[in-house]
């Protein structure tokens, strides 16, 4: 028996060889035969340039429902699709801490018409977009559709903010993913340098303390918080509805009337700015947390801005632009420690930070923070060459209108920080007439390098000498941040 079945296995062996020798492989240099297209004539030479393109800002049309809700609308056909924001001047900071991140996690999830299941089923057929996002200065829902589904797609945005139902069933939920959230963050060396800068600008109970919601508040806020804060900060008054994409005005504007026209609700009035927070102390200028398991110096180079569109707002933006490159020149092209320079200017109501932030190599932070605070010192005694000035200004002209929702976020912020309509078609003259003293002044007025705070996050057994050795002020090294056991 065990004869045969050696022989059957010699026999499948010899069924499976090749009976003739595999061919070479043909050498991977050899020419390929080209194939031509119809449209090879027009590839024989490069395309005549027309002129210089000039970036021009939307024409936005204003409309008004019979209840005052303002409505700010764009037309763009370049896509079948729009872009519906439904956004409020009231903001996180006129809530106790915590009540606007939670109220983004429970609502347009029900209404007082339907039921959640028939809400997520109806948003799911019609393929729709949406979120809703808060911030200190304000709150909004988004929904992204198909121009042809416009019409549902308003009905359903309308309902949830009309007559929306907060349900315990997403609280609970959105309370256990913050919680997680805010669990994963803290153990994040991105999460703990954003903890760090904010903590070093605000003092415990500031409004712009980081997080926005304390952890010891997370299980004690209830429902009728939540409902307060939607009932108080969609009203007519405080509304604006932001629509741009392949619709028109006309066609548009029954259907947001049909949609919120019957909204009512009370005047607030306007949001006061929240208190400015003390000034520093001279020291600590480096403070870093001190985390041993980071390959990488996470580090932040930080300031206390002004309120947006305060006096020479303009001339910061381009400030701020110019730093950041002439931070990436250096620590990347120039001494490669780095791979880029991130710039955060959230300006808002209040003073908010102003930051740039990058990851470097452990073993030359030092070098890197000297360099950096030469460029910083140089800024507010030199100004910048005119050249300098004009590529920054082409940088800088209608940045965020390429999408249909940069488009509306961008639109968005004219009646949160009372800009008028023509804000960004007189963008380019407002630029134009910024000089280069102007930038100057910004540097000194508002980065100046008496007032930098450099935060890290790393080893600090590495970082510290470094930073020591620099002569310009005290370190402090503190402990990892805890917010939530």
């Amino acid at each position: 028996m065990r004869r045969a079945l050696l022989s059957l296995f010699a026999l499948s062996l010899a069924c499976g060889a090749p009976s003739a020798k595999t061919p070479p492989m043909p050498p991977l240099d050899a020419p390929v035969a080209m194939r031509t297209t119809p449209d090879d004539p027009m590839r024989e030479h490069a395309p005549e340039v027309a002129g210089e393109a000039r970036a021009t800002a939307p024409k936005v049309v204003e409309r008004k429902l019979p209840n005052g809700i303002r409505v700010l609308f764009v037309e763009r056909h370049h896509v079948p699709a729009l872009s519906i924001r439904v956004i409020s001047d009231r903001g996180a900071d006129q809530a106790d801490s915590g009540i606007g991140e939670l109220w983004t996690r429970a609502v347009l999830r029900a209404s007082t018409e339907h039921q959640w299941w028939d809400v997520n089923d109806a948003l799911n057929d019609l393929g729709i977009e949406w979120r809703a996002r808060v911030a200190p200065d304000w709150s909004e829902l988004q929904f992204e559709v198909l121009s042809k589904l416009a019409e549902p797609a308003i009905d359903w945005l309308g309902e949830l903010i009309c007559k929306p139902a907060f349900l315990n069933k997403f609280l609970e939920r959105g309370r256990q993913r913050l919680d997680a959230d805010l669990h994963i963050y803290q153990t994040q060396a991105a999460g703990q340098l954003e903890l760090l800068v904010h903590r070093t600008f605000f003092p415990v109970g500031h409004r712009y303390h980081w997080p926005s919601i304390a952890p010891e508040n997370l299980y004690r806020i209830e429902l009728p918080l939540l409902e307060a804060y939607h009932r108080l900060a969609f009203t007519p008054a405080h509304m604006t509805i932001v629509v741009a994409g392949d619709e028109q005005i006309d066609t548009l504007y029954p259907m947001l009337v049909r949609a919120f026209g019957g909204l009512a609700g009370p005047t607030i009035g306007a949001q006061a700015p929240p208190p400015a927070p003390p000034a520093l102390a001279d020291e600590p200028r480096f403070i870093v947390i001190d985390a041993p398991q980071e390959t990488q110096a996470h580090v932040a180079f930080a300031w206390l801005g002004p309120p947006r569109y305060s006096e020479g707002f303009v001339a910061l933006g381009l400030a701020i632009e110019e730093l950041s490159d002439a931070m990436l020149a250096k620590l990347r092209r120039e001494k490669s420690v780095t791979y880029g320079v991130h710039s955060a200017a959230p300006l808002g109501r209040g003073h908010k930070p102003i930051t740039f932030e990058t990851a470097l190599d452990d073993d030359r932070v030092g070098e890197a923070v000297s360099d950096v605070m030469k460029i910083v010192k140089s800024r507010a005694v030199e100004p910048i060459s005119a050249a300098s000035l004009a590529d920054l200004r082409g940088q800088f002209l209608f940045q965020g209108f390429e999408t249909l929702p940069g488009t509306t976020a961008s639109i968005a912020r004219l009646p949160i920080y009372a800009r008028p309509l023509d804000w960004y078609d007189k963008a380019e003259g407002r630029l134009a007439a910024v000089s280069p003293e102007d930038v100057r002044v910004a540097f000194e007025r508002h980065l100046p390098f008496d007032r930098m705070r450099v935060l890290v996050v790393g080893n600090a057994a590495k970082i510290s000498p470094q930073l020591s050795a620099l002569g310009a002020g005290t370190v402090q090294v503190r402990k990892r941040i805890v917010m939530l056991p």
